[in-house]
C-alpha cells in the first residue's frame, strides 16, 4: 500500500484475516502466553471485537495480545492505522473517541499491564459493581467521577481508596444477598454519599434494615435513594443525621454520561 493511501486510511477501522500483514515493533515486550489464553476465553465468552492499533509501517503499537488471541481463534482482526509512536499516543487518541465505552478503555489499559485497571476489573466482579461506580469508589468518592474520567481513559488513573471500596462493597453485597436488591448505579452512588457522612454507622443502619428493608425498593434515582436511606437510618430516633442536606451541599448532579 502506498504512503498516500495509508495516510487516507488513518484512524479508520479496518478488518482483516491476513495476520501476516502485522509486524512487531522493535523493543516491544514479549507476548504473555497466559494473558493470550485469558483473552481467548473472554473473546469466546463475549467478543467485544476491540481494534488493535498499528503505525504507518504496519507495526503493532498496541494490541499484540489481542492480535495473537484472535489469530489463534481464527477470528478477524479490527485495526486502526495511525501515526502512533507508542501506546500512550493511542490512549490519548482514544480519550477523545466518543464511541468507545468505558469497558473498552478498561480492557485497553489492562492489555498494557496497568495494575490499577486490573484491580478495578476485579472489584466490579467481586462486588457486582458497574464499572463507573468502581472507578469513583476507588478514586475517593462519587464527586471524583467527572474529575477522573479523562485520567481513566488516558491510562493515568491511580487507586486512592481501596479499603473504602472494599468496605462499601461488603455493605452492598450484604444488602443484595439479604434483601434481593438490584445494585444499580443510583443505588450504589446514594449509599456511597450517605456512608461518607462522618457520623454514619453501618451497624445502626444494618439494624434498621431488619424492619425497614422493603423501603430499599422505592428509589428510582440517586436522590430518591438518599431519601430512602435517610428514612431508614433516622427512623423515630432523636439523634438524626440530615443525609438529604449532606447530599445537596455536596452539589451532586445525576451523571447522564457513559455507562
Amino acid at each position: 500500500m502506498s504512503k498516500t493511501k495509508k495516510k487516507k486510511d488513518e484512524n479508520v477501522i479496518h478488518v482483516t484475516r491476513d495476520y501476516s500483514m502485522f509486524k512487531t515493533v522493535t523493543g516491544n515486550r514479549e507476548v504473555d502466553k497466559g494473558h493470550v489464553q485469558k483473552l481467548k476465553r473472554e473473546i469466546q465468552k463475549k467478543d467485544l471485537d476491540l481494534p488493535i492499533f498499528i503505525n504507518e509501517n504496519d507495526e503493532v503499537v498496541d494490541g499484540q495480545h489481542t492480535l495473537q488471541a484472535r489469530k489463534e481463534l481464527g477470528k478477524p482482526v479490527r485495526y486502526i492505522r495511525g501515526r502512533f509512536e507508542n501506546e500512550f499516543d493511542v490512549a490519548i487518541m482514544n480519550a477523545n473517541r466518543k464511541n468507545w465505552p468505558m469497558t473498552a478503555y478498561l480492557n485497553f489499559h489492562i492489555e498494557n499491564g496497568k495494575k490499577d485497571y486490573q484491580i478495578i476489573k476485579a472489584m466490579t466482579k467481586q462486588y457486582s459493581l458497574p464499572l463507573e461506580c468502581a472507578i469513583f469508589l476507588l478514586a475517593g468518592g462519587y464527586s471524583m467521577w467527572r474529575e477522573t474520567r479523562n485520567d481513566f481513559k488516558q491510562g493515568k488513573f491511580k487507586i486512592k481508596t481501596l479499603q473504602r471500596c472494599n468496605e462499601i462493597g461488603a455493605d452492598l453485597m450484604f444488602m443484595k444477598n439479604n434483601f434481593n436488591i438490584r445494585l444499580t448505579r443510583s443505588f450504589i452512588t446514594a449509599y456511597a454519599v450517605v456512608s461518607e457522612h462522618p457520623r454514619f454507622k453501618w451497624d445502626r443502619f444494618k439494624t434498621a434494615l431488619k424492619t425497614k428493608s422493603a423501603m430499599l425498593l422505592r428509589g428510582t434515582n440517586t436522590e430518591d435513594f438518599v431519601r430512602v436511606f435517610d428514612k431508614i437510618y433516622n427512623g423515630n430516633t432523636s439523634n438524626k443525621i440530615n443525609f438529604i442536606r449532606y447530599f445537596i451541599d455536596r452539589e451532586y448532579q445525576e451523571d447522564e454520561g457513559e455507562e
